[in-house]
């Protein structure tokens, strides 16, 4: 049981290195690109909320 505990611990560790902090993928870019377009939300005033868009 100790084995398995220490194992499961230094995947969970090596998990979490892993991923680089602050890098997101190209689809997450686009999205977080399109909730924060201005230019929508003053195009389309109907479709925002506070200057975010919902649609």
């Amino acid at each position: 049981m100790k084995k398995f505990m220490l194992f499961l611990m230094i995947i969970t560790i090596t998990a979490c290195t892993a991923v680089e902090i602050g890098k997101v993928s190209p689809e997450r870019k686009q999205l977080y690109d399109h909730n924060n377009n201005k230019e929508f939300c003053e195009k389309n005033p109907d479709k925002c909320v506070n200057g975010i868009p919902w649609m």
